[in-house]
């Protein structure tokens, strides 16, 4: 069985509600959402509703059996992102208050401490490490992450990792292995959500993925067949590998970039921002799955 995607685009930014699974689109601009009555945009028009089927667990891992990481990997910087050494911070920052033309820092924008917030941080552990996990060294690493009663799925750039709570029983793999693809391919921006409001109660973790010389763009999704998932296994997670481009056939071909997360009670919905290949606008887009299709997956992957 296959559920259904929904896709919608404008060129403006976009809220949208979903209500008795009809999506009903309010555009905005400059991220202020105005009254669907005043408003002088027009309702945004669906794309396309297509089928997605699930990738079979045997697919998934032959490819994880076939994955081979380079002998080395090499640093690689998204764009619009520059590292920054600790010594060259520093000096910044020590510029910074030297400028006579700055304002004097703000006290009230001062980081809170972790005694300032009503919950109380019951435990901690060390986060994915770079240096344990074979994977591309993506900078920066996009660190997301989820828990469930007694689950934490975290992901980078780098690699994903299921432990316990307590960080204890880590299993890990980087990120392109997980969703079954090859150590070449540049799969990236992970998001991570643990759906707590669902009766069916699952993980839920999608990456986006771009190969430039072939004009290829994907989303990969995975949803969790159970809220204790125990492994990474294939048998354990549903998978799913959709095309993520934009204007197919034109000049104007995009790839999406930046995905997030969204759950209701009736849908997940994602976001992508779709870059040009060669020229064009950025353009948003929204699809919209039925999540509680999705999540009844305890039997078999719909």
């Amino acid at each position: 069985m296959s559920h259904l995607r929904t896709t919608f685009r404008r060129r403006t930014t976009l809220a949208w509600v979903l209500t008795a699974g009809t999506a009903v689109a309010i555009p905005c601009v400059a991220h202020s959402i105005p009254s669907p009555s005043t408003s002088n945009h027009r309702s945004g028009k669906p794309l396309a509703v297509q089928q997605i089927e699930p990738r079979a667990p045997e697919e998934i891992a032959a490819a994880r059996a076939s994955f081979v990481p380079p002998r080395s990997w090499q640093p690689i910087v998204l764009e619009d992102h520059f590292p920054v050494s600790e010594r060259t911070l520093r000096k910044m920052k020590r510029r910074a208050l030297r400028d006579r033309r700055a304002l004097p820092p703000d006290v009230s924008l001062a980081a809170p401490s972790l005694s300032d917030f009503k919950a109380n941080v019951q435990r901690t552990f060390a986060g994915i490490n770079i240096g344990t996990i074979s994977g591309p060294l993506i900078s920066p690493p996009d660190t997301a992450a989820a828990a469930s009663s007694s689950r934490v799925f975290e992901a980078t750039n780098l690699a994903v990792r299921l432990t316990k709570d307590d960080g204890q029983n880590s299993l890990a793999m980087s990120l392109p292995e997980f969703f079954g693809q090859p150590a070449s391919a540049f799969v990236f921006d992970p998001r991570v959500l643990f759906d707590r409001n669902s009766t069916q109660r699952r993980f839920f973790v999608l990456a986006v993925e771009r190969n430039i010389l072939n004009e290829e763009a994907f989303l990969h999704l995975a949803v969790s067949r159970s809220a204790t998932t125990q492994t990474l296994a294939p048998a354990d997670w549903c998978f799913y590998k959709i095309d993520a481009r934009s204007r197919i056939g034109t000049p104007e071909v995009k790839w999406a970039d930046f995905p997030q997360l969204g759950i209701g009670p009736e849908a997940l919905t994602v976001t992508t921002n779709q870059i040009p290949f060669h020229f064009g606008n950025v353009e948003t887009i929204l699809y919209a799955f039925d999540k509680n299709a999705l999540e009844n997956n305890a039997a078999t992957c719909p």
